[in-house]
């Protein structure tokens, strides 16, 4: 939900200005003034003037603008996955890109993240989805068990 814009005015200015010198927070003087703790900072960056917070705004919101088109015009695929994706040597660690011991502190652990290991297959896979649809029949099971008492509960309830 939007709102909307405020506009600032040089009356609103004075006051921000009146209140910030009388020793208010910037977060009082939002509050005092019905605006956001940003505006009032803003107000106060542009030296409590109405005309060069306008400015200041407009380069502000120029600059938004410029930064959400240059994001748009990056949105293709290709694009996006050249600048986000590491390629698979990026991803890879070797030993040549760990510490050499010389650069370590003395007592200091090192240690290998990839060692030897090795990833492998499930050798028995039919045996992995046995167990878990005999741990699905336990559930299926309890289930049912569980709608019959609270169907039975139900009638004697209402019965």
């Amino acid at each position: 939900m939007s709102k909307t814009r405020l506009n600032v005015t040089q009356g609103l200015c004075d006051h921000v200005q009146i209140l910030m010198k009388g020793g208010a927070t910037a977060k009082t003087a939002g509050f005092l003034t019905g605006i956001s703790q940003s505006t009032v900072s803003r107000i106060m960056a542009a030296g409590y003037d109405a005309e060069q917070f306008k400015a200041n705004n407009e380069q502000r919101r120029e600059k938004d603008n410029t930064e959400r088109q240059r994001i748009k015009q990056l949105r293709t695929a290709n694009e996006l996955q050249s600048i986000y994706s590491p390629t698979p040597d990026e991803l890879r660690f070797t030993q040549t890109q760990a510490k050499a011991p010389e650069d370590q502190v003395p007592g200091q652990m090192t240690m290998d993240l990839l060692g030897n290991v090795k990833m492998e297959e499930p050798q028995d896979m039919n045996k992995m989805m046995r167990f878990q649809a005999a741990q699905v029949d336990k559930i299926l099971m309890k289930l049912s068990q569980l709608n019959d008492n609270v169907c039975q509960l139900l009638r004697a309830v209402n019965g």
